[in-house]
């Protein structure tokens, strides 16, 4: 048995009562004592990992419900300073408006007080008709 180099499956097949158990804890012994690796109770073993991974399962569901609820904190978080920020620029872009409009009307209001003063300073010394 020692030649044997690649896995292989030897599987027992029989009705309640035949000994299927007790051939294969023999021939478990057997290969074990040869050095061979042997998994017995197939299925219980795949059972036994098939639960751990619907409970691994559930854990994920429950961990993407947590995440799936954080970040709907977190975009409500964002929108809500979005609407900060945009109340914000908008004040500010106000401000702004305002604070140029009253310079360029400042702006003008003295070039109607120099266009005034030019024209007394131009037409002082011309007599007016009459």
């Amino acid at each position: 048995m020692k030649n044997i180099n690649k896995p292989f499956i030897i599987g027992i097949a029989g009705v309640s009562g035949s000994g299927k158990t007790t051939i294969s804890k023999k021939l478990a012994k057997k290969l074990q004592e040869e050095g061979l690796d042997f998994w017995d109770d197939a299925r219980e073993k795949i059972e036994e990992k098939v639960g751990e991974l619907e409970g691994k399962g559930e854990e994920l569901v429950e961990k993407g419900k947590e995440l799936i609820a954080e970040s709907k904190v977190l975009e409500e978080k964002v929108l809500e300073k979005a609407i900060e920020v945009k109340e914000t620029a908008t004040q500010q872009a106000t401000t702004t408006a305002y604070d140029t409009l009253s310079h360029i009307e400042a702006i003008q209001e003295r070039g109607r007080q120099a266009t005034a003063e030019l024209k007394k300073r131009l037409f002082k010394n011309i007599p007016r008709k009459t």
